[in-house]
């Protein structure tokens, strides 16, 4: 006699709950073991959908862990072809409370909010001072005179980039030679004298450095693939004539993009609009159109950007500094950004001094206190 088709799937009803009733008192005792068995049973997946679900995930899992070797590989390949330089005086790297933002000694207290250290230096552990040299340099061998000369400073505390240009024929005392430019120390000390005349002057202490010349700039501007920015049409003529570039700018007012040539170009332009304060100005706008390439990047774009533009660069920053530095980025994209030159055009005089126009200021600690309001935003600053 045969089952009717009620009595069967009742049967099958019965048997199923069986099985699902008994891989759940298995998930119980091994659940480890029984989950899959659980699921399967109690949705009612083929064995042959577990095999394949466990192929796809260990695929999935053989790929991440590809791509996380990969990525690894590749970042400790850029970190290794980073131009590292450590500086050999002690006004950088040693006996320093600042230097507690990137290295924390023991017994080392760490002030609030800006402080003066032990040399007389202005430091807020809260704020980060990076000075940036573009050099003018036609042989690796030599220090090279400092082209540009800027100080970028990443302010935690009211979350802010601060940038300052420093125009280059300012005259400073230079430790071990007389009042000269600025743009000479680095000429006659490399980075670490003009690290030290920059900070005997404007008493604020300098956490790092980072320097390149003409071929590396424009290596760096290629990383992240031009810039976009507001030129005027006697800006677009210039650049037309003196970049060199095979591209060349509509001569108008507006936005245009400019390839590594063109920006190499725009950066030293003296001849457009008060000559050096003119092209610290156009050096600001550089950086923040950089900044924007980067705000306008995916987290992933922008960080191989980053990695790509490493190697152009020499720094005292170590590999540990660096990745911390560059895991904060898309924090530090968030912030505002700040601009500042020193000294501005009411500070100093024009002199001739050994048959070289230099610009002299008129009072250093007006000068000096002034830019430290800009840099500390602190009413602890006594001068």
């Amino acid at each position: 006699m045969q089952n009717s088709p009620k009595g069967n799937k009742e049967s099958n009803n019965f048997e199923s709950a069986n099985k699902t009733e008994k891989a759940f008192y298995n998930l119980k005792k091994n659940p480890k073991k029984s989950f899959l068995s659980y699921v399967f049973c109690h949705f009612r997946i083929p064995k042959i959908t577990a095999k394949v679900v466990a192929f796809i995930a260990l695929f999935v899992l053989s790929i991440i862990f590809i791509f996380f070797v990969c990525s690894v590989l590749y970042i400790n390949k850029a970190l290794d072809s980073v131009n590292y330089k450590k500086t050999a005086v002690s006004t950088v790297a040693k006996n320093s409370k600042c230097n507690t933002k990137w290295k924390r000694k023991k017994n080392t207290q760490v002030a609030d909010e800006v402080s003066k250290n032990s040399k007389g230096l202005y430091f807020d552990n809260k704020i980060s001072n990076f000075l940036v040299f573009g050099l003018d340099k036609h042989d690796q061998s030599e220090n090279g005179r400092s082209d540009s000369i800027l100080l970028l400073s990443v302010d935690n505390r009211h979350k802010k980039i601060k940038i300052t240009s420093f125009l280059r024929d300012t005259l400073l005392e230079i430790p071990g030679h007389e009042a000269e430019k600025f743009n000479h120390a680095h000429a006659y000390g490399g980075a670490e004298l003009a690290i030290e005349t920059f900070e005997k002057n404007f008493k604020v202490k300098v956490n790092k450095h980072c320097e390149f010349d003409f071929e590396g700039f424009e290596e760096v501007i290629a990383c992240v693939d031009g810039i976009t920015i507001k030129l005027d049409a006697d800006e677009c003529d210039y650049i037309n004539k003196f970049s060199g570039s095979s591209k060349k700018l509509e001569i108008s007012n507006g936005e245009k993009f400019l390839d590594p040539k063109q920006t190499l170009c725009h950066v030293r332009n003296r001849n457009c609009i008060d000559s050096d304060i003119g092209r610290t100005a156009r050096q600001r706008e550089v950086i923040k159109a950089v900044i924007n390439r980067f705000r306008s990047a995916n987290f992933v774009n922008t960080i191989s950007m980053i990695f790509k533009a490493l190697p152009k660069i020499t720094t005292n920053f170590s590999k540990e500094e660096i990745l911390k530095l560059v895991s904060s980025i898309p924090t530090y994209l968030c912030y505002e950004i700040a601009e500042y030159r020193l000294p501005k055009s009411d500070e100093y005089t024009s002199v001739t001094k050994n048959g070289m126009s230099v610009l002299a200021i008129d009072n250093l600690d007006v000068t000096r206190r002034n830019f430290l309001e800009f840099l500390f935003e602190s009413p602890n600053i006594t001068n």
